[in-house]
């Protein structure tokens, strides 16, 4: 047994597994810690725009609310203009102060309206942290509205103890949240299904370009070097369309709500497979199975960069531009777009169909020069 034992542990595959056993523990650990341990801190870098319709409130009011809102406050003077950088995720929250609010406020008959605008097709912490927001600047407000319409109401007048009370009942709420939600998203299932399909179709691809790489090797001399390479676009073109064919019915089997439509979906994800065959095949062509180190450590990273889950804006920047070099964050971008609803996803389809060719160039010359060595 002791024979057997000392045999497996010195095979060159065992002591990989080991080795790269105990390297994904620092990898995984280290990119995960520096994504969201910068989630707290970086917070403040959210952007919310405020829209302040009531022209009889004071500045003094308006100071009060962004005080109260723990991110970059713009002030926008168009809401179809604030709407459209919601769309394009540019801002978490729109919050507007309709006209006639301070009016509605002094009035204890009636309740004050505040209106918030939010996007759920957002990454879901932004999408959270904003219908938090949302509920806690309205119980401030509230909080503040009151304070000040006790010290304006008893020290004008000379009002008993009871009646003081019930001036002070009819007070408390004086500001009902209004809370429009662009895009709704009934199930958090679906908010994550963008990244869901970036990391199924990126490993699809990954686990693929390396079996191709292995059953090339060994018929070895009974493929001409041409024949080696088209077989392998062949499969990995034709394969690309099934993927994202079965990776879109399945999704839509689970009722998710596809907002752009089945086949938007299918032609943008085959694209996103594209792109992800290509890569991955990189690391195989060069360095065989070993190039699953490679494929890994970019699938780990780009989990992180591509925005399903924690806002891009407020990653380190360095970690950030690296994101702009990967295929997953425009293929989640698109995603997001075509499921939970967004802009059109011309721009993210453009730029991975671009990513696909230089991949596919970058495939047919390192192809060429390893059959010229071997020749």
């Amino acid at each position: 047994m002791k024979e057997a034992l000392i045999l497996v542990l010195t095979h060159r595959f065992t002591r990989f597994a080991l080795v790269m056993g105990i390297f994904y523990q620092f990898l995984f650990i280290t990119v995960w810690m520096i994504g969201f341990g910068s989630v707290p801190a970086q917070m403040s870098k959210l952007k919310v725009a405020i829209i302040n319709q009531d022209t009889s409130m004071s500045a003094q009011v308006q100071n009060d609310l962004k005080k109260h809102l723990p991110f970059q406050v713009q002030t926008a003077h168009s809401l179809p203009r604030a709407i459209e950088q919601l769309q394009q995720r540019k801002i978490v929250m729109i919050i507007e102060i309709p006209n006639g609010f301070f009016k509605d406020v002094r009035n204890l008959k009636t309740q004050a309206h505040l209106d918030y605008y939010i996007n759920e097709s957002n990454p879901m912490l932004a999408s959270m942290t904003a219908q938090q927001s949302a509920s806690q600047i309205t119980e401030d407000f509230n909080q503040e509205l009151t304070k000040r319409a006790l010290q304006g109401i008893l020290q004008g007048l000379h009002v008993p103890g009871n009646r003081a009370q019930t001036i002070v009942q009819q007070s408390m709420n004086r500001v009902v949240p209004d809370v429009h939600i662009l895009y709704p998203v009934s199930n958090m299932g679906y908010i994550m299904s963008p990244m869901m399909f970036g990391m199924a179709g990126y490993v699809s691809a990954m686990i693929l370009q390396l079996n191709l790489n292995n059953a090339i090797r060994d018929l070895g001399d009974k493929l001409a070097k041409w024949r080696r390479f088209q077989t392998r676009m062949i499969i990995s073109v034709a394969a690309s369309f099934v993927y994202a064919y079965i990776a879109s019915t399945y999704l839509a089997a689970w009722g998710t709500p596809i907002r752009q439509g089945f086949l938007q979906l299918w032609v943008f994800q085959t694209t996103a497979e594209f792109a992800y065959m290509f890569l991955t095949q990189i690391p195989a062509l060069l360095f065989g199975m070993y190039g699953l180190l490679f494929n890994i450590g970019m699938l780990i990273a780009q989990a992180i960069y591509s925005g399903a889950s924690i806002p891009r804006m407020i990653l380190p920047r360095l970690v950030n531009i690296l994101g702009y070099v990967q295929p997953m964050p425009y293929a989640v971008e698109g995603v997001q777009n075509i499921v939970l609803g967004g802009p059109s996803v011309t721009r993210d389809g453009v730029a991975l169909l671009v990513y696909a060719i230089v991949c596919l160039l970058l495939c047919f010359l390192i192809s060429e020069l390893k059959d010229r060595r071997q020749e």
